[in-house]
Formats: structure tokens, sequence, C-alpha cells
């Protein structure tokens, strides 16, 4: 279980910011980073990740929370999992997670991912992403070469049954910006995205968000 947590900030009180400079090679940054192996279900619930603020000269990634299953793990094993409750950036302040970067390079966000977009490993995820809320998030960059944000993201196999109910991706007072120029080469947002590993055509559940 992982849970109850205050990641970012200047202060264990959830006040001020946590400034980050990358260098000259690519970069990531991960709030909650969990591995398993485990069918027993792994909880991360009711953290907190926000007050970050992540400036860089080259292309860098920020991963709120990220799952994915221990290598060598069967694609037949069930890995249990419940994201719930957790907050990525702010539902009332803008500019939570400030994110920047020069001309030349870009910028991902995935603020909840279950699995792994770029793996070609196969995993049986099951259990629930739920009441999740996501927003406060900025690239100030003014002309970067992609910038792009994934509220919600998982991938499974023909085993894979997920539940994604209940979460919220952007608030009036703490919206979700791409950018300030309209000649930025590319602006990309989902809210969630699914995907399957080669046609094996999971279970997914999207109800309420």
């Amino acid at each position: 279980t992982i849970s109850d947590n205050i990641i970012g900030y200047s202060s264990s009180s959830g006040t001020g910011t946590t400034s980050i400079t990358f260098s000259s090679f690519a970069q990531e940054f991960y709030g909650i980073n969990l591995y398993t192996d485990d069918t027993s279900p792994s909880t991360i619930s009711n953290n907190s990740i926000s007050g970050i603020s992540i400036s860089s000269a080259t292309n860098h990634d920020f991963f709120g929370i990220w799952v994915f299953g221990v290598s060598g793990t069967s694609g037949t094993t069930p890995l249990n999992i419940e994201i719930t409750g957790n907050t990525i950036g702010s539902s009332t302040v803008a500019d939570a997670i400030q994110l920047t970067t020069s001309s030349s390079n870009s910028v991902q966000v995935n603020a909840i991912e279950l699995g792994d977009l770029s793996s070609s490993l196969i995993y049986q995820f099951q259990g629930n992403i739920a009441n999740n809320s996501i927003g406060g998030i900025n690239s100030s960059t003014d002309n970067p070469s992609g910038f792009s944000v994934l509220g919600v993201s998982c991938l499974g196999n023909s085993l894979s049954d997920v539940a994604i109910s209940g979460n919220t991706i952007g608030y009036s007072a703490a919206p979700i910006v791409l950018g300030t120029s309209s000649t930025g080469y590319q602006y990309n947002f989902i809210g969630i995205y699914l995907d399957e590993y080669s046609n094996s055509s999971p279970e997914f559940t999207v109800t309420g968000n």
C-alpha cells in the first residue's frame, strides 16, 4: 500500500514549490513508480503529487503515477491494482505543476499510467483507477517541438479487466495548459487513453469520468 503521501512542494504541509532543473540529457520524473508481480491487490491511494516546477534544456517526461509488471512475470498472472483518490497537480490551483523546456525540445506528461505504452512486455492488469484528480498542469514554454498530456492511460492483454471511473481531468480553476504559442509544433491532449497488446481485446470499463 502506498497512501497519504505528499510528493513535491517545499514542505510536508503541502505548501511552496519544489524546483528541479534537468541537465543536458533527456530526463524523467516519477512521483510514484511501482513494479509489481503480486496477485494480491496493490493500492495507491490518497497521494498528492503537486507543487513541482521542472525546467530543462532537453526533452523530459513527467510521470505522476506509473505501474508496471516485474520483468519475467507471466502474462497470465493477474496483477491486481487499485489507484484511487490521488491528486496529480490540483483541482483548485493553476500551475501547480509547471514544465518548461527550450524551443527545440519536447515534454510528455503521463499523469496516471498502468502498463508501458512503449514496451512489448505483456501483463494482465486487473482492478480500478477511480476518483483521481488531474489538473493545474502548465507548460509555459512558448514554442516546444512537442508538448503532450495523457490523463489516464492503460495498456492490457486479453485477460485484463480494468475499470476507470470517477476521475476528473482538468478544472476551470486549475486547467491543463498545453502551451501559449500558435507556432508551437505540436500540442496533444488525451484525457483517457486505452490500448491493447497485439489485438488482444482487454476488458476496459470507462464510466462517470
